[in-house]
């Protein structure tokens, strides 16, 4: 956790603060958020993937990319240790967080390789996972 998120969350637990939802329904069932929420908000996921695991878009992320496609498996080839952020600012273009890079074979065969952000895939598998053929199981070696 960064210094400023970390100064940020000891300010808010000391004073016995909450954070609202801007703009939010007030109606039947809303609650402010807690301070586990915004930590999880501000850090995101703590997955940490590693090259070569073979990750795939969650659900919730299949229509935001052209590439990957929902169903394609991807191959983590790099994890970045700092995430790059793309856009410019002054633009209404949003910034997009990016932390690691996929490969995958397109379906004419070429192999892509992009950078995406990590929060949006899920683990399925890895390269270094045993094989099953025919009902055997082989070591990678």
């Amino acid at each position: 956790m960064s210094k400023d998120i970390a100064g940020l969350l000891g300010a808010l637990a000391g004073a016995g603060a909450t954070v609202e939802v801007i703009g939010g329904n007030k109606g039947e069932g809303w609650a402010p958020a807690t301070l586990a929420q915004v930590r999880h908000l501000l850090e995101g996921d703590k997955q940490r993937f590693v090259v070569g695991d073979i990750v795939q878009l969650h659900e919730s992320a299949a229509n935001l990319y052209h590439w990957p496609k929902a169903d394609d498996r991807c191959i983590v080839t790099q994890v970045l240790d700092t995430p790059y952020r793309s856009g410019e600012s002054g633009t209404p273009q949003p910034a997009k967080r990016s932390d690691f890079a996929i490969a995958f074979v397109a379906p004419d065969g070429e192999l892509l390789e992009f950078l995406h952000d990590s929060r949006q895939f899920k683990k399925v598998g890895s390269i270094y996972d045993p094989i099953e053929h025919n009902g055997e199981t082989l070591p990678v070696q």
